[in-house]
């Protein structure tokens, strides 16, 4: 063979590699950015919006803590004896008199500040009152006149105005305490243009701090604070922030437009999210942030490692690439590329296929090998996601088990017992029958019950409605023989719900009967909830169970029902409904034994 044809298959033989490198490793280098960018998006997303559900059941329980406040405030403001103290229409009394009544109104007061929710109540009075200048607990009005305060309280007309954080001295105290204030007026039941006081209860700030402490989040540099309607700190762990503006101006003004969400900006970290939810009653805000950088560090091993394998299998492929090249830059190389182009030129390019499986090459091993790495990458991509998705359940998961549930026991039990010391007992009544209510349907957790759970907590359901609907009745006959059977938690209710809200209640009478019916059958067993109410149009009646479109959430509540049973008991289980209108609705849970 000639130097010259030599030579000539040698520069072939080397464009051959620089377009193989081309053709493997610009696939790579794409695949490689669209998992980087993707998997970031998808990261900041799921924990910006886990961090927004921690911050919203925060906010839960401050309004919670606030509203304790008003209700007090509320106590004072109907307590007839206060309006009798306080009145600036009687006469002046002697001065046995007014101690008299500065006794009675500090024991009032006392009584109330026994809460922890709860620093100080002040009752700024009507100057001539000889106790006007005691200072503990009672103040003069001509004071009020001249506090940043007292405008925006009387434009309340009588509502509850909060006062933003600040310091307060009180008498006899050793430092000054920071607080925050629920301020309202005092007004003459006889006549409301007359303003007999001015109410000022004290909360003590680390009660809000303390909310806010219980909330951890994973990224080490976010820090939960709360801010009012002019964006200053007034809640935080390090009181040196109090009274400072964190937020950008543009920032700021974005957030204060809307009642929730997470606003991206640019910060001195960088990109960084402000994730925040505003409390009605005051419109201030719970505010959080958090950098980019951050949430992508708390994922970067696992997507360091991932970038790893994936450029180790591209490097290898690459290697093998190279190895089939290097062994065959001869002349059955040139020949066998040439024997395929008069092939292809001759029958086709399908005729490939058929050439590969007879012959043994450089291009055949080649294509396995690009068609290895592609389903390889096709595979870490997959999983990769699929653990990212998991990750960041599981951290969904861990935050909103942060959130203690028995607040909601103790608030029914300090319900139940203010309601029975004044002697209340069918309210009584009521709040015990909806805390057990919520004790069943929580469950400790679970999300398959037996049967027999299924029917108290209906049998719950149906006693506390009975005391709003007392037109209508019901009755239970269920065979024991399914009351240990299995069954997704909260399939029962909604179907009774509907039954009595849309049934009997549509009826012009709203008389009627609810019968829940139980038995077993030859391959699982069958419940049935029917009504004499107003029933339906079959029509109607075949699409309840239809997925809701996007424009509209009706029947959502069977459907909901339907797409639990069969994913717990096969798609051979499922509903039926038979309704005609005015004869009622019939509803069968037929739930079918997995064989």
């Amino acid at each position: 063979m000639s130097p010259y044809l030599m030579n000539n298959r040698w520069i072939y033989s080397k464009k051959m590699i620089v377009v193989y490198l081309g053709l493997v490793m610009i696939p790579v280098v794409c695949l490689l950015s669209y998992f980087y960018h993707k998997s970031r998006g998808i990261l900041e997303d799921e924990v910006t919006q886990s961090m927004l559900a921690a911050i919203n059941q925060v906010e839960i329980n401050v309004s919670y803590r606030l509203s304790k406040v008003n209700e007090i405030s509320d106590i004072l403001v109907m307590n007839a004896d206060l309006h009798r103290y306080l009145s600036v229409r009687l006469p002046e009394r002697d001065a046995y008199q007014q101690l008299v009544e500065q006794k009675a109104l500090s024991n009032m007061i006392d009584n109330l500040q026994t809460s922890p929710d709860i620093e100080k109540v002040r009752m700024y009075v009507d100057p001539g009152k000889m106790y006007a200048g005691e200072h503990v607990n009672f103040f003069s009005l001509d004071e009020a006149v001249h506090m940043p305060w007292y405008n925006a309280v009387l434009e309340q007309n009588g509502g509850m105005y909060w006062i933003s954080t600040y310091t307060y001295h009180y008498l006899g105290a050793k430092d000054p305490v920071w607080i925050m204030s629920g301020a309202r007026i005092v007004k003459d039941p006889d006549d409301y243009n007359k303003i007999e006081g001015i109410m000022l209860i004290d909360f003590p700030v680390k009660n809000i701090g303390a909310i806010l402490q219980n909330v951890h989040f994973n990224s080490k540099d976010s820090t939960i604070y709360m801010v009012d309607e002019h964006g200053k700190v007034i809640v935080h762990s390090d009181e040196s922030m109090l009274g400072r503006e964190t937020l950008d101006d543009r920032v700021f003004r974005d957030i204060a437009s809307r009642d929730q969400g997470i606003a991206a900006y640019n910060g001195d970290q960088g990109r960084q999210f402000a994730i925040y939810k505003t409390i009605p009653s005051t419109g201030w805000k719970i505010v959080t942030t958090v950098s980019a950088a951050t949430i992508n560090h708390t994922n970067a091993t696992y997507s360091s490692m991932s970038s790893i394998i994936i450029v180790l299998v591209a490097l290898l492929v690459l290697f093998l690439v190279a190895f089939v090249i290097f062994g065959f830059v001869t002349e059955n190389m040139v020949k066998r590329i040439t024997q395929m182009t008069q092939l292809i030129k001759r029958e086709g390019v399908h005729t490939l296929d058929d050439v590969a499986s007879e012959q043994k090459g450089t291009v055949v091993r080649l294509e396995k090998s690009v068609r290895v790495m592609l389903a390889t990458l096709k595979m870490l991509t997959e999983k990769n996601y699929g653990e990212q998705m998991r990750a960041r359940e599981a951290q969904l998961k861990a935050l909103q088990a942060q959130i203690n549930p028995h607040f909601l026991y103790n608030t029914l039990d300090s319900i139940n017992w203010m309601a029975l010391t004044r002697g209340a007992n069918d309210i009584s009544m009521m709040i015990t029958a909806l805390a057990t209510y919520f004790r069943l349907s929580l469950n400790r957790g679970k999300d398959i019950v037996t049967v027999e759970d299924e029917l108290n907590l209906a049998k719950v359901y149906l006693d506390i409605q009975k005391k709003r609907f007392p037109q209508f009745d019901y009755d239970i006959r269920v065979e024991k023989t399914i009351l240990s059977c299995l069954l997704p938690k909260l399939t029962l209710q909604p179907i009774i719900e509907n039954a009595l809200l849309h049934g009997i209640q549509n009826k012009a009478d709203r008389q009627g009967t609810i019968i829940i019916s139980g038995e077993q059958t030859e391959d699982g067993m069958v419940v049935v909830i029917e009504d004499n109410g107003a029933g339906m149009d079959t029509e109607l009646a075949e699409t309840m169970l239809a997925k809701p479109s996007k424009q509209t959430s009706k029947s959502y509540g069977l459907h909901n029902v339907l797409e639990r049973i069969q994913l717990f008991a096969g798609e051979t289980s499922g509903i039926r409904i038979h309704s005609r209108p005015g004869e009622g609705t019939r509803v069968e849970i037929r739930m079918v034994r997995n064989s």
